[in-house]
């Protein structure tokens, strides 16, 4: 069932610390539940889809889906108006 080594969820924990911020704070922050993220957080879910998938995305755990790379480019800031 694990989808992330041991390693990198100890490094997705420890950038909390680094950064003096709580998992609370990140919830709140993008809108995710604290029980979504920690069970992300201490591999107890595979994050494939919904929520889970975005908080492990946001956690780094993941790569950005090539579907979102696209749209963040075209409306990111700095865009250009067509």
């Amino acid at each position: 069932m694990r989808s992330f080594t041991s390693e990198r969820l100890a490094v997705a924990r420890a950038s909390f610390k680094e950064q003096g911020t709580t998992v609370s704070d990140f919830c709140a922050e993008h809108s995710l539940s604290y029980n979504v993220v920690i069970n992300v957080l201490h591999g107890r879910s595979e994050a494939t889809r919904g929520e889970s998938h975005r908080a492990a995305v946001l956690l780094g755990l993941k790569p950005v889906p090539s579907r979102q790379k696209r749209k963040s480019t075209s409306t990111g800031v700095g865009a250009q108006p067509v």
